[in-house]
């Protein structure tokens, strides 16, 4: 039984995305020779083709980026490669911003159980307007013993945090804006959970006292490019 006319139209049409979709998200044809190339503009051009296919294709490119890396033996393509294969994974982790909650927060001990040592926790001291914080129903001597499942007292050793400020600071950085938390809160000697959606950090947060930038303030994602290679075999 012949496909009606309009059904047909539309199988091509989705047949043609489909196509257009599995092209697109090849590296482009010849690019890597031209990234060797003697000829300046021929690099250049080479290289913007090969920045916009991997920012169009964020989900697979570093990976593709990273085999040709490894493959190549031109200084210049292995060069190329590898800085846009580094932009573009700590695009795809960071790209939304890295988390925020909104608070300002010191070190507390809360006293254990008879026999028990304290454990630290975070408490609120501040909560800044217009942040997920003062949205979600945060309120200022809120204590946060821990955050998803990461208890505050008893980090991840790989960290290498001995402050549960840092430990706070360092899970909620990880996340992007958008991402979904749980804090775990003393609040009134009662246990509390509650569920937070992060903003995006401003650049202020990264600003000291006396208006000076904090340094390294990209080493998360350094870190975290750091340990995508590692995890690819270098």
């Amino acid at each position: 039984m012949p496909i009606p006319i309009n059904l047909r139209v539309i199988t091509k049409m989705l047949v043609c995305v489909l196509l257009t979709g599995f092209v697109s998200a090849e590296m482009p044809d010849d690019v890597l020779d031209k990234l060797a190339s003697g000829q300046f503009k021929e690099r250049q051009s080479a290289y913007a083709q090969l920045e916009k296919w991997a920012g169009e294709n964020t989900k697979t490119s570093p990976e593709a980026l990273h085999k040709a890396w490894l493959a190549s033996e031109d200084p210049e393509v292995k060069s190329r490669c590898y800085s846009l294969m580094k932009e573009v994974v700590i695009k795809r982790r960071f790209g939304k911003g890295k988390g925020f909650v909104g608070v300002q927060m010191e070190e507390i001990e809360l006293p254990g159980k008879p026999g028990a040592e304290a454990r630290a926790g975070v408490q609120v001291k501040m909560i800044l307007p217009k942040t997920p914080a003062q949205k979600y129903g945060l309120a200022v001597n809120d204590v946060v013993v821990a955050i998803d499942e990461v208890d505050l007292s008893n980090p991840p050793k790989e960290w290498r945090l001995n402050s549960a400020v840092l430990v706070f600071s360092h899970y909620v950085q990880s996340k992007q804006a958008g991402d979904t938390v749980t804090l775990h809160i003393v609040r009134g000697g009662k246990r509390i959970e509650k569920k937070i959606v992060l903003m995006k950090r401003p650049a202020s947060a990264d600003v000291d006292p006396f208006g000076r930038r904090r340094p390294d303030g990209n080493r998360e994602a350094e870190r975290f490019f750091k340990g995508w290679l590692k995890e690819m075999g270098e």
